[in-house]
């Protein structure tokens, strides 16, 4: 049911807003300020060469990439935190016999959990005891206390599953591998191979 006392909206823009590089229209050729009639889609143009504050979409004509505010860079930050991830799964790959293949794309991410003897043979047992070990929630790091819920796969349940916020901060990805790293050494000193 419509308000008669509210006026009829405005006719979706045309999307994208600003006519790709190389095709010539008077809105992607000249900025321009929006009439009182045409509602809150503004064209303003640019101070010092940027997009003024207060204006929800901001475009680049010349790459046609639009940015909301509060966007991030997935396509540059992803990869740069997957790779981070990785390097840590590495580094416990060289620490702790346990763990088997590490492998992972962006930022989904895996870790096999293997027999100390070969780091080959999956192992739930030991993926068991880190589950239990992570919910006791008593490991330690910049003086506080941690809890770990493991996300268990693969055809053994043996794979550390890992696939966290597109948001996760580089000093977050530096904790889980500290955390898992205290895992990893109570659960080696527990079932006698540490």
């Amino acid at each position: 049911m419509s308000d008669p006392t509210q006026p009829a909206p405005a006719d979706p823009p045309e999307w994208p807003p600003i006519a790709p590089a190389g095709t010539s229209t008077s809105t992607a050729a000249t900025p321009r300020l929006a009439g009182p009639d045409e509602g809150s889609q503004r064209w303003v143009p640019p101070v010092d060469g940027a997009c003024p504050d207060g204006y929800p979409v901001k475009a680049n004509d010349n790459s046609g990439i639009y940015h909301v505010p509060g966007g991030r860079s997935y396509e540059r930050t992803v990869p740069e935190k997957g790779r981070r991830f990785l390097d840590g799964l590495e580094y416990l790959k060289r620490r702790h016999k346990m763990v088997g293949d590490v492998d992972g794309l962006g930022l989904a991410l895996r870790m096999g959990i293997c027999e100390p003897s070969d780091s080959f043979t999956p192992s739930k047992r030991l993926v068991d005891m880190m589950v239990d070990e992570g919910f006791k929630a008593d490991l330690e790091a910049k003086g506080r206390r941690y809890g770990l819920v493991l996300d268990i796969g693969g055809y053994y349940k043996n794979v550390v599953t890992l696939a966290p916020s597109l948001h996760i901060s580089n000093e977050e990805i530096d904790l889980a591998i500290e955390l898992l790293d205290q895992l990893m050494t109570r659960v080696a000193r527990l079932a006698g191979h540490a």
